[in-house]
């Protein structure tokens, strides 16, 4: 079968990257957004490589990108039903790119809780018990939200390594989440321990995933971090119009 996705997450994984997006569609002359899908690869933890993210251009598939891909279905896990394996020998083919407010107003969530309902989190609401995932498979594992009160702490893991962790507000409820925007990574974990505002405007939306297991959890992770301000190339297609037209046409 064949995918068509808007890149919202471009995420640290095993060395390589997790991509994943929403699927797109053109009716009545806009964008309509679709289900979340995560392509898999054949690196690690079916991370993707350098090459399959590579276009024919040479350039690197990024977020906001219109991406095109073959792939073949593969079985829901507990915390992640939106999985798919990319076809033998397939790499991204991109289709446009879209301005990021059309973007933010095409596929922004607000979804009641991260997962978890208050009620029923652990100590640490930045993570869910596997063995509750697996009574309770849950539909899907990305969310694209708006943030109330954020910030990135520059900090260091129980481990003592470097670590980036955005803290913000969602529902009332306070989260401190890793991040693994590798974008926002190479900006701030060389920066001094401390608190910094997030980068691009003061409209900022965050792409949430959940990871694998990892010592009987799985984490919530910042993805990517998606500014309405961000700057995309000017040769793109103005606030996706090219895009519509050529999902129309395939349509």
């Amino acid at each position: 079968m064949e995918k068509t996705i808007l890149l919202l997450a471009n995420s640290c994984k095993n060395g390589g990257r997790c991509l994943a997006g929403r699927e797109i569609h053109a009716m009545g002359g806009r964008l309509v957004a679709g289900p979340w899908v995560r392509p898999l690869g054949d690196g690690p933890e079916g991370s993707l490589e350098y090459t399959v993210r590579r276009y024919d251009d040479g350039r690197e598939a990024s977020v906001l990108d219109v991406v095109r891909f073959r792939c073949t279905p593969l079985p829901a896990q507990p915390h992640q039903a939106e999985n798919v394996r990319l076809a033998p020998g397939q790499s991204l083919v991109k289709v446009g790119t879209i301005q990021p407010q059309l973007a933010i107003r095409t596929c922004l969530q607000q979804p009641g809780h991260l997962w978890l309902p208050e009620d029923m989190c652990p100590v640490r609401n930045d993570r869910i018990p596997a063995a509750w995932l697996n009574e309770q498979p849950i539909r899907n594992s990305l969310y694209l939200i708006r943030p109330m009160d954020a910030y990135l702490l520059r900090t260091v893991s129980r481990s003592g390594q470097p670590q980036l962790r955005c803290i913000f507000t969602h529902n009332t409820l306070r989260y401190s989440l890793v991040v693994t925007d590798p974008r926002v990574k190479s900006a701030y974990l060389p920066q001094p321990e401390g608190r910094y505002p997030l980068p691009g405007s003061h409209d900022n939306v965050l792409c949430l995933s959940l990871g694998g297991e990892l010592n009987g959890y799985h984490y919530k992770l910042v993805a990517t971090i998606l500014s309405a301000g961000q700057r995309t190339p000017p040769a793109l297609n103005h606030q996706g119009s090219g895009v519509v037209a050529t999902l129309r046409g395939k349509d």
